[in-house]
């Protein structure tokens, strides 16, 4: 396999393996259901802490307190979103933006919106 199709492959698995786990999927259906452009780590930890709590068993998360969630959250969550150009998280300021592949993820996984309906 020549080397710029095998780049691109790793591109795209690395893209589909950030969205993949059910916390970040319901960061980005969150973003993707909301008319704005800016959001704070704890708009976006309440809505995780709320959505986890009445997840199915299969995709909740280990743990479901605000604390522990907080922590992967920061850790985990936001930058790995970033890291795929997902969001634009600014780790000082505790901001959160939507990134230029947010789109691709409307784009590419439709279902994200019909599985969490705008409110």
């Amino acid at each position: 396999m020549p080397r710029a199709i095998a780049t691109g492959m790793a591109k795209i698995d690395s893209f589909i393996e950030a969205v993949a786990a059910w916390p970040r999927r319901t960061i980005c259906a969150y973003l993707l259901n909301s008319s704005e452009d800016l959001f704070t780590f704890e708009e976006l930890l309440t809505h995780l802490v709320t959505e986890a709590r009445t997840a199915p068993a299969d995709v909740r998360p280990p743990s479901t307190r605000r604390a522990d969630l907080a922590r992967r959250l920061r850790s985990e969550y936001l930058p790995r979103l970033a890291s795929e150009d997902v969001i634009e998280y600014d780790r000082n300021a505790n901001l959160v933006r939507p990134g230029p592949a947010l789109a691709t993820i409307e784009t590419v996984f439709p279902t994200l919106e019909s599985e969490f309906p705008r409110p």
